[in-house]
């Protein structure tokens, strides 16, 4: 039996501390930022690498900023 999502988990942290929850978002946010740029100085061979770490880290500030949308659907890639 599953537990609950990550949204539910994520949720429950906000609620918990907004303040703290805000800030961790705000760092991610920057973490995303340069995980994005990153993809721009990679090497030919890693651009695949960093092109996916990027995506991953947009799906996750995505889900991190709307976790008390109901129902929400993963983020289509």
């Amino acid at each position: 039996m599953p537990g609950p999502s990550l949204s539910e988990l994520c949720l429950l942290l906000r609620n918990a501390n907004p303040e703290a929850w805000e800030a961790f978002v705000r760092s991610f946010a920057d973490y995303t930022n340069e995980a994005t740029l990153a993809m721009t100085d990679a090497p030919a061979d890693k651009i695949l690498i960093t092109q996916g770490r990027a995506q991953q880290c947009r799906a996750l500030l995505r889900l991190f900023k709307e976790c008390d949308v109901p129902n929400r659907k993963p983020t289509p890639q």
